[in-house]
């Protein structure tokens, strides 16, 4: 019995030598409540605006779009294909043009 006493008196004394909170903190607590307080209520409606929002399904699945982009790199890579047969055949007609007036020089 005696311990429990010791104890409730050493409790006791230990917490008289507690520094007593000040009115500015309890002040900033209860303003920081309010704020949490507001934000809380401001992010309940919040929730409620974004599962009002209804959102339509993709009309065009991922997997198409995959499919397409894949069929629009291809044709980019016939076209520059052929491009260069274009370039590369414009060069050997310019070759045969100038080869020809080279021979075949018109005289005005």
């Amino acid at each position: 019995m005696s311990r429990a006493v010791l104890s409730l008196v050493a409790i006791f004394g230990l917490s008289s030598c507690e520094e007593k909170t000040k009115p500015e903190d309890i002040i900033r607590y209860e303003k920081q409540g309010k704020e949490l307080e507001a934000l809380e209520a401001e992010i309940t409606v919040l929730r409620a605006k974004v599962a009002e929002t209804k959102i339509d399904p993709p009309e065009v699945s991922a997997a198409d779009l995959q499919r397409q982009l894949e069929e629009q790199e291809a044709a980019i890579t016939k076209l520059n294909e052929d491009l260069n047969g274009l370039k590369k055949a414009e060069k050997e007609a310019k070759e045969k043009l100038e080869a020809y007036r080279s021979k075949y020089r018109l005289t005005e």
